[in-house]
């Protein structure tokens, strides 16, 4: 059951190496489903010193504080000035990942990484909706890039759940058999219950 996370992780390596050397950076990832999660998980594999998530959401927000190496956590929903004090020069971030698909998020990132900083966009926006400050962008030269899936970074996956190195069970919220589809994907929906579901198929985890 663990290997089908492969994937998701696979993914988070991928945006992790897409922000370049992270040993001792402070992070912030804005999202945490299993995405999110996963990569917050990967910068801390790759050497963040300090890692902040955000979310709606605070089932969520608690895995990552007990199991994917997040220092502090902040739902934006119940306290949304929580990034505030993260604004002044001096206590920003190095690298942010943006893993919730939100424009809010996004537009969040610029006010909170460094000059010279790197927000490294996961989550898929909606076409047209990213709210990209380019004098922003251009004045405190941050580099805005983007991570899409992934590239040779599966058999690394594979090897860190084999070896245990990265846990993934956490992010894992049940495995129901194929019967029960129309009730799991409703099940799916519930973001305060459930990060992800798998359908066993024949006794296979599809």
């Amino acid at each position: 059951m663990k290997l089908s996370v492969a994937e998701p992780l696979s993914v988070g390596l991928h945006a992790t190496r897409r922000a370049g050397p992270l040993t001792g950076r402070r992070v912030i990832v804005t999202g945490c489903g299993p995405i999110g999660l996963l990569t917050a998980r990967s910068a801390r594999f790759a050497g963040a010193s300090e890692i902040i998530a955000t979310d709606v959401e605070d089932a969520p927000l608690a895995v990552a504080r007990t199991h994917m190496g997040v220092s502090r956590t902040v739902n934006v929903a119940s306290n949304p000035t929580g990034l505030a004090e993260f604004e002044s020069d001096g206590d920003q971030f190095d690298v942010a990942f943006e893993a919730s698909g939100s424009p809010s998020a996004l537009a969040s990132l610029f006010k909170v990484v460094r000059r010279g900083g790197r927000i490294v966009q996961v989550g898929m926006l909606p076409p047209g909706t990213a709210p990209v400050p380019v004098n922003v962008l251009q004045s405190r030269e941050i580099d805005f890039v983007g991570a899409f899936r992934a590239n040779d970074e599966f058999r690394l996956a594979v090897d860190l759940i084999v070896s245990s190195t990265i846990e993934v069970a956490p992010i894992l919220s049940g495995t129901f058999p194929l019967s029960q589809a129309a009730a799991v994907l409703e099940l799916a929906g519930n973001r305060a219950k459930v990060i992800k579901l798998h359908l066993a198929l024949n006794g296979e985890i599809a």
